[in-house]
């Protein structure tokens, strides 16, 4: 199975109910196999399969979820 990094900053992260929103969020996602989410960071490191989903479709849940994704990068 091929896995994929990314970290995505999220600026309105404001609270643990944020962070814990946007963990569950990740974690419901079909082809995610593991998150970080980072309140004093203010982001989320995400590895996952690209052959089930995508980090626009991951970057689109969150903003479902009522986040805003700033950016993103490629992990090694």
């Amino acid at each position: 199975m091929t896995t994929t990094k990314i970290s995505l900053q999220i600026s309105d992260m404001m609270c643990e109910g944020c962070q814990s929103a946007i963990q569950e969020t990740l974690e419901w996602l079909d082809g995610i196999i593991e998150t970080h989410v980072s309140l004093e960071h203010k982001s989320a490191e995400i590895a996952y399969n690209p052959d089930k989903i995508n980090q626009e479709k991951i970057s689109e849940a969150i903003k479902e979820a009522g986040y805003t994704v700033d950016s993103a990068k490629q992990l090694a």
